[in-house]
């Protein structure tokens, strides 16, 4: 919520995403200075849309956000139904994973540990794209 409620200050840079949906995508970084704060990226496909919303302290990843939309029919942007995930982070471990009706994720699933990798390798490389000279981050 602090993060948010300070986006304003912060300087806002813009990517394109190549190659992580079938209809392009794009990252917004958010820089307090030089650290990265927040990151957004959105996809789109030709069924739905999804948005993930990368949150940092100190330059570690805290919090990621997904939503994700399905359209009524292809290419309509008419979003139909949305589900939603919370993932908590400390020390680049997941500590917890809220789904869409706000409960808790069993600790010991195997999806767990892929979901913690898939993050943090992402936030990795969304902060790593959104520091280059690129405009455009390639998959």
């Amino acid at each position: 919520a602090a993060i948010n409620k300070h986006a304003a200050r912060y300087r806002k840079v813009k990517k394109e995403l190549s190659g992580f949906s079938l209809e392009g995508g794009e990252l917004v970084a958010y820089f307090d200075g030089s650290a990265i704060v927040k990151l957004v990226a959105k996809y789109y496909g030709e069924s739905g849309q999804a948005l993930e919303e990368y949150y940092f302290k100190k330059e570690q990843l805290i919090f990621v956000f997904r939503k994700e939309s399905t359209y009524s029919r292809p290419l309509s942007g008419k979003v139909v139904h949305s589900d939603e995930d919370r993932f908590y982070f400390a020390n680049d471990r997941l500590i917890q994973w809220l789904n869409n009706r706000g409960r808790p994720a069993p600790n010991g699933i195997a999806d767990y540990q892929q979901k913690q990798n898939e993050y943090l390798e992402s936030a990795r490389k969304f902060a790593a794209g959104a520091r280059s000279k690129a405009a455009t981050l390639e998959y």
